[in-house]
């Protein structure tokens, strides 16, 4: 039987568009806020990315959400500019208000299934390469790519500086999780997947008990 590789799932009727108006201004980052991976990317966009922002957009705010918040990200709520939520019940209100949802991972591999809820919930995103990584999405037009401080900066106030762009870009990015990442159509190819390892086995104990 030959090997098969099934990508992430989404269930897309959970993640969803809630048709709500969004935020304006306002990015969102998520994710379980003591792993460090998620630290390190929350202190580098507080750090080195959103002084650029605020450079030429200082209403923009951030809005971080994510179980258990270090420390260090703790104190960024110190920032008028800043609010760390901590662990919330429900994801999808916060990604229906957002302008746009960041995944700006500094290191790790695979793709982020954060970012999947995000484009299912029509939100644009912005991700760094390693998030990318795995995507079939067409960059530029279902999620944008910024890789280093200056380039993210850039593409998120472009987002933010043009609401159309983000609404197709929203639409874009839900259409594409549609087609590649439906959980349902992910169910379906996995049960067949058993259902032929299980006819291949027993081809095989029939031929061995035949010889």
């Amino acid at each position: 039987m030959a090997l098969g590789v099934l990508s992430n799932g989404v269930d897309l009727e959970y993640f969803s568009p809630l048709g709500v108006q969004r935020d304006p201004q306002t990015i969102l980052i998520s994710g379980t806020m003591d792993y460090h991976p998620n630290v390190s990317a929350v202190l580098y966009l507080a750090r080195e990315v959103l002084p650029r922002v605020w450079q030429r957009c200082p209403s923009a705010r951030l809005l971080i959400v994510g179980a258990d918040p270090s420390a260090e990200i703790r104190a960024l709520a110190g920032d008028a500019r800043i609010e760390v939520a901590g662990y919330v019940p429900d994801i999808r209100p916060y990604l229906a208000r957002a302008t746009v949802a960041l995944s700006p991972t500094t290191y790790g591999a695979g793709i982020q299934n954060k970012v999947l809820e995000a484009m299912a919930t029509g939100t644009p995103v912005v991700v760094s390469p390693n998030s990318a990584a795995g995507l079939s999405a067409e960059a530029g037009r279902d999620y944008l790519v910024a890789d280093g401080p200056a380039s993210m900066a850039t593409a998120i106030l472009d987002l933010l500086d043009h609401p159309s762009r983000a609404r197709s870009m929203g639409s874009a990015s839900r259409a594409y999780v549609e087609r590649e990442h439906n959980w349902q159509d992910k169910a379906r190819q996995l049960a067949a997947h058993f259902e032929e390892a299980r006819v291949t086995r027993l081809a095989q104990v029939a031929a061995a008990r035949e010889r």
